[in-house]
């Protein structure tokens, strides 16, 4: 189970696990948006905002 934000604290030990299910939760984002959007995420700079 993937612990939630608020039960992280500070010294919280992440392991290969957990890094690569939120990896996968980032990307399933990233796919939402440029579906919803039609703009790939690398054709945006996040900087312009």
């Amino acid at each position: 189970m993937v612990p939630k934000a608020v039960d992280i604290g500070p010294d919280h030990e992440f392991d290969a696990g957990m890094v690569a299910v939120a990896r996968r939760q980032v990307e399933r984002m990233r796919m939402m948006e440029w579906e919803l959007t039609g703009a790939h995420p690398s054709d945006v700079d996040p900087d312009a905002e």
